[in-house]
């Protein structure tokens, strides 16, 4: 497993147990894979965070996560022995009681999408998701949550990642698996 950074500030990693290649930033995550298969994630709209404001940026020892941070939300990437996990830590009460993470996430292959399960998509025999949305608060309490479909086209789907907020003790994770 590798890591470096590109021309364009993206962390570049290679995840060789799970034939990845991944490009990351605090609102593009792109994986691709040997056969020039692709799974994309772009994160348009965090209600109540500007994602366009400066992050800094943490790497652990053995460059297994990756922070992007900033007052607001904490961006976490994750890379081992299961594959690349994305994490969205918001830092402090952002206003409505809902939080929808808006994103666009478009890929090769064929897919499918759930309220509850998320996106599962399938190329050559092998099987990614995009999917099993937890969420919890500072206690650890889990908090009520869903994914929204917004839009389908051909290899793409606009998808919000709905969290109901009302009763949770800031800081919260929200983990789509």
């Amino acid at each position: 497993d590798g890591l470096s950074v590109n021309q364009a500030n993206a962390i570049v990693l290679n995840n060789n147990f799970n034939a990845f290649k991944a490009e990351i930033n605090p609102t593009f995550t792109s994986v691709s894979f040997d056969n020039n298969d692709y799974f994309t994630v772009k994160t348009k709209k965090i209600t109540g965070v500007n994602l366009a404001v400066d992050y800094s940026i943490s790497l652990n020892t053995d460059s297994t996560v990756i922070e992007y941070t900033n007052k607001e939300i904490t961006i976490q990437y994750l890379n081992n022995i299961k594959g690349l996990r994305q994490n969205f830590i918001i830092n402090k009460s952002i206003g409505p009681n809902t939080i929808r993470i808006v994103q666009d996430i478009s890929f090769s292959g064929k897919a499918s999408f759930d309220k509850h399960k998320g996106i599962i998509v399938q190329f050559n025999g092998s099987t990614y998701h995009y999917s099993d949305l937890i969420v919890w608060d500072k206690s650890g309490k889990k908090l009520p949550s869903n994914f929204e479909l917004i839009d389908s086209q051909a290899g793409k789907f606009k998808i919000a990642l709905v969290v109901d907020a009302s009763n949770a003790a800031f800081p919260i994770t929200i983990d789509p698996n």
